[in-house]
């Protein structure tokens, strides 16, 4: 069975026959038209496809920007952190305006422990317990972490 049809509005989907001529109407087979029917019907798919993977992720997206908007709470006073997280060796000096926390414990050759961004002297317990019976370690909040307050009149900026 032979099927005619307008080369130039399915010139995308289907390549002239060999031997066509180049002459519009192209006549193909029965076959021909369905192998195009299934390899629309397959872009269709895909397409399909994307989009419900592209709406699954902008689902996502907005229950992560959520659940991030709703575990956001302001600062946690220092007056109820501090009976939390103090302890017997927990100690605090006035510097520069800063009331820094810091503990001095152990014996021995000094070593001065200082933690990375968004962590506070806990960070070193695991050190502190095996280091301690030989070395004096001092460890200490830097300011905006842990027990140590902010600078509430200092621009901090060139620390970071």
């Amino acid at each position: 069975m032979l099927i005619g049809f307008d080369a130039e509005s399915h010139e995308d989907q289907i390549a002239p026959r060999p031997g066509g001529g180049g002459k519009p109407p192209y006549f193909v087979s029965l076959m021909d038209t369905r192998f195009v029917r299934s390899v629309v019907r397959l872009r269709t798919m895909k397409s399909h496809r994307a989009r419900r993977a592209l709406r699954a992720l902008a689902i996502v997206v907005v229950l992560l920007c959520a659940l991030l908007a709703a575990g956001i709470r302001s600062d946690i006073p220092l007056s109820e952190l501090t009976p939390r997280y103090a302890s017997a060796a927990s100690q605090f000096v006035p510097i520069d305006g800063v009331t820094v926390h810091y503990r001095d414990e152990g014996a021995g050759p000094p070593l001065v422990l200082i933690h990375g961004a968004l962590a506070s002297l806990h960070t070193w317990d695991g050190w502190v317990s095996r280091l301690a019976s030989h070395r004096r370690l001092v460890r200490l909040d830097l300011p905006g972490y842990g027990l140590t307050g902010a600078a509430q009149d200092k621009d901090v900026a060139h620390c970071a």
